[in-house]
Order: C-alpha cells, then sequence, then structure tokens
C-alpha cells in the first residue's frame, strides 16, 4: 500500500512538473512569434480579467478632485505624460496564436480616450453625483480595438475644484497600477509618495515557482470542495446596473492609533469592521446565523520591486487572490484579531503565490468552455470582493493644481455582486461600496455599518459589543 501511495504521489508530481516544462515551452514559442510582429505579451492573469461578464464587467474606477483648472491644459497635459512614458497605455487588444496581445495604436485613437465632459449634459457637483456618473459606465463595455482605458474631465466640480474620472479594463493593470497611472500625470514623478508596501524578493518568488507545482492540488481540492456561502447577498442573479456609495473621511493618525492599540493592521482593522458591518447589514434582513461564515476575495500584492522611474511603469496584474472567511457571530475584537492571524498566514505561507500558479495553468492550458465555469464556480463560493488599496503620502500636484480627494472602486467578477474599497490618501482614510441593485439596494446601509464599527475602533469602544443571538 506504501508503495502504491509514494508512485501516486511521484506521478501526481512529475504530472505537475511537466505541465510546467509545457507552459514555458508555449510561452517561449509565441513570445518569439509576438516579437517579430511588434506585438506586447499578456500574462496568464491579465487574460484572466478578459473572462468577464456583461453584467460584471472587470473595471476598476476611481475619481480624483483637484484645485480649478483649465479642462483643455489639463487633458493635453495628461495626454503628453501618459502616451509618452507607457506602452500599455497606448494599446489595443488583439488575438494572435489563440492568445491575446496588446498591439500600439496611433496618437489620434489614443486622444478619443481622454474626453472633457459637457457641463450642459452632465452635472457633477457632489460627491454623490461623481459615483453615480462612475456607477453608470463600469459595465460599459471597452472595445477591444480601443486602449483599455478612459477618462473623463469636468471642469466645474465647484467653484474651486475641478474633477478627473478614470476607468480601466482589469486586462491593463491592478489597483497599484492605477497609482502608477496617477504618478505619470502628476508634475513631479515620486515614487516615494505612494504609501509603503513589502514588495516579495525575485529570490523568493523564483524558489516558490520551483516548487509551487508540489502542492498544486493540495490548494486545489479545498478551493473546489469549499462549501459555497449561503446568505441573501449571495449568489443572486445580477441585473447589471451597479450604485456606488462614498464614504466619509476617518482621521488616518486615528485609524493609526487605533491598529497600535490593537497590536494589527490598519488592513486588519478595516476588515474586521468590515465583517462586524456586513453581519449587523444582514441582522436587519433578518438573515442572521450564529455560525455562518462569507467569504471575500481579497488581492495579495506579487510585486518584486517598486518604481523608481517613469520608465520603470510597465503596468501589470501582479497579484493573487486569496478567500479571508468573515465570522458574522464575532465581538468586534475578536474579529479583527482573528482577521489579523488569518492574513500574517496567509503572507508568509507559499499559498498565494501558488493560487496564482494555478490560476496560470488554467488559463494557458484550458479551452474557454471549461475555464470560464471553472472561474464562475470558484467566484460563485464568495460573497463580495474586498480591496484597500494605498493612497499616497504627500500632495500631488497636477499643472500647479493640488489633488484634494481620491476613491477607487474596486471590481467584482462572475456573480459577485459587491465591491468593498478602502483607501488611505495623505491624512485620511475613506470607503467606498459598488453593489449591483439586485444583491443591496441601499449601499449606504450596508457602508453606515461598516463605518460605525470603524468609529468604534477609534473610540476603542470594542469591549461594548456583543454577539448576535439567534432569532
Amino acid at each position: 500500500m506504501r508503495i502504491i501511495v509514494w508512485a501516486l504521489i511521484i506521478w501526481l508530481c512529475g504530472f505537475a512538473y511537466s505541465l510546467v516544462f509545457l507552459l514555458w515551452i508555449r510561452i517561449l514559442i509565441y513570445l518569439c512569434a509576438a516579437y517579430c510582429l511588434g506585438l506586447h505579451p499578456l500574462s496568464a492573469l491579465d487574460e484572466a480579467w478578459l473572462l468577464d461578464s456583461k453584467v460584471n464587467k472587470c473595471q476598476p474606477v476611481c475619481y480624483v478632485t483637484f484645485d480649478k483648472n483649465d479642462a483643455k491644459a489639463i487633458r493635453n497635459a495628461i495626454l503628453e505624460r501618459l502616451v509618452g512614458n507607457c506602452v500599455r497605455l497606448r494599446c489595443c487588444i488583439t488575438r494572435f496564436l489563440g492568445h491575446n496581445f496588446m498591439k500600439e495604436l496611433p496618437r489620434e485613437e489614443i486622444e478619443k480616450c481622454l474626453e472633457i465632459l459637457d457641463e450642459n449634459e452632465h452635472h457633477l457637483h457632489t460627491e454623490k453625483d461623481l459615483g453615480d456618473f462612475l456607477s453608470k459606465t463600469i459595465n460599459d463595455p471597452i472595445p477591444l480595438s480601443t486602449p483599455q482605458w478612459r477618462m473623463w474631465l469636468y471642469e466645474n466640480y465647484s467653484e474651486t475644484q475641478s474633477a478627473l474620472l478614470f476607468k480601466e479594463h482589469h486586462v491593463m493593470a491592478d489597483g497599484l497600477g492605477i497609482l502608477e497611472i496617477i504618478l505619470l500625470i502628476v508634475d513631479e514623478f515620486k515614487p516615494e509618495a505612494i504609501i509603503d508596501f513589502r514588495p516579495t524578493s525575485w529570490l523568493k518568488q523564483m524558489f516558490l515557482y520551483l516548487i509551487s507545482p508540489l502542492f498544486i492540488f493540495y490548494y486545489l481540492i479545498p478551493i473546489l470542495c469549499k462549501r459555497r456561502d449561503r446568505s441573501s447577498i449571495t449568489n443572486v442573479p445580477l441585473s447589471g446596473e451597479r450604485q456606488f456609495a462614498i464614504g466619509k473621511r476617518f482621521s488616518l493618525e486615528d485609524m493609526k492609533r487605533s491598529s497600535r492599540d490593537l497590536g494589527v493592521s490598519m488592513n486588519d482593522l478595516a476588515a474586521g469592521a468590515l465583517s462586524r458591518g456586513l453581519a449587523e447589514y444582514l441582522a436587519d434582513q433578518k438573515d442572521i446565523d450564529h455560525s455562518k461564515t462569507l467569504t471575500a476575495m481579497v488581492p495579495v500584492n506579487l510585486r518584486t520591486k517598486k518604481v523608481r522611474k517613469p520608465s520603470d511603469v510597465k503596468l501589470q496584474n501582479n497579484f493573487t487572490l486569496v478567500l479571508l472567511d468573515f465570522k458574522m457571530g464575532q465581538t468586534l475584537e475578536d474579529e479583527i484579531k482573528r482577521v489579523n492571524r488569518l492574513m500574517k498566514k496567509a503572507k508568509s505561507s507559499i499559498k498565494p503565490l501558488t493560487t496564482m500558479f494555478i490560476q496560470q495553468l488554467i488559463i494557458r492550458f484550458l479551452p474557454l468552455f471549461i475555464t470560464k465555469p471553472l472561474m464562475d464556480y470558484t467566484a460563485g463560493k464568495c460573497t463580495l470582493a474586498f480591496s484597500n488599496v494605498p493612497g499616497f503620502k504627500e500632495d500631488l500636484t497636477v499643472l500647479g493644481s493640488r489633488a484634494n480627494e481620491l476613491l477607487f472602486f474596486t471590481p467584482c467578477m462572475s456573480k459577485i455582486g459587491v465591491g468593498v474599497s478602502m483607501v488611505s490618501h495623505v491624512d485620511y482614510f475613506k470607503m467606498g461600496i459598488s453593489a449591483d441593485t439586485n444583491v443591496v439596494k441601499d449601499p449606504y446601509l450596508l457602508l453606515d455599518k461598516i463605518e460605525k464599527n470603524i468609529q468604534k475602533c477609534i473610540n476603542l469602544e470594542l469591549h461594548s459589543d456583543e454577539t448576535f443571538s439567534l432569532p
């Protein structure tokens, strides 16, 4: 029996490494062919985002408000700085040898992507107006034959401010990629202004790539066998119409102080408040279960280095998604500390990189009619997407106009209808919620629950919490 077990283990390892070998051979062949034709390759993770649905586009959006300036002058400055510095911003998507590539376009095609909004047709004067505009555009498809981003300028957002609205398809870049785009736009390229993140060392990534095939089945089987979430906001048929809720400002110093007092990261504190707020929201919907857990998709950064100069900005999807379970019956303090333990474990394990490796194999080797249902099946086990994007540590300017406000809205995928985004920027912390109208009727109700729990953390009123009792 022992011989059979060892033979099976050796066969599985050999099978996994043969897939890796075939993957690299295939990549080398089409990269050589693409180079001869002047095409730019997409990673398997880039291509995965093209498998989105018509009612749930994988399109991150954001807005920035800044001191009022002439919209035409801002537009010209943005075009010059973006077009000259980053290839991906000049490219459309084209298909070659069964894979998608990026192909450069002439400048006149790129200029169409940055529009000055007609102020007689659009009336954007509050944050809610900005959110409503973006919510109406988030599911509008971006044709593959055009650059995979759009920008809009609104000169008279208020008496003293203008606004920039932006969306991209996830095939182009992740959340940190959007920050790099903003760095290209501003007057002085300041990579040190991005709030610090810890890059994964190149040596560690190479080591994990080599050993990760051994763990494919170890990690893949639990994901496939994971129980689906059961709640009133999980796996609801999506309408394709989204609503955005924009939160209030919290002092970044208050958030940091609370995190230090609890001995956790600010991300853990925010995730715990989200979990507790979600439980309270579901309780109001008469949907509460002491033992229930709901799963969030959380991105984990896998970059090996930070950008230092404009030529370093390549734009990429260099992260993976880990599944984080929220317990509905926990007190706020217990949930924050539980999330802290889970995230520490996830960041120190090889699981994130192995998960990314599995995604690459699936995208590269399996046909579309298998890949798409498999991704939908995995996403169907989750209730929401959660992202805490680092903003900038200092104020940035565009043609001398200081950026005042910045907020992202995280995209969802497959049947996931709720996305919660949080951003830390200069001296404030802020939240945004994107929700399909069939899933959450009024996202401000959910936002209010989460923000009240954040305020409890700031006030250190954690012990006044009581767990829910079953009705």
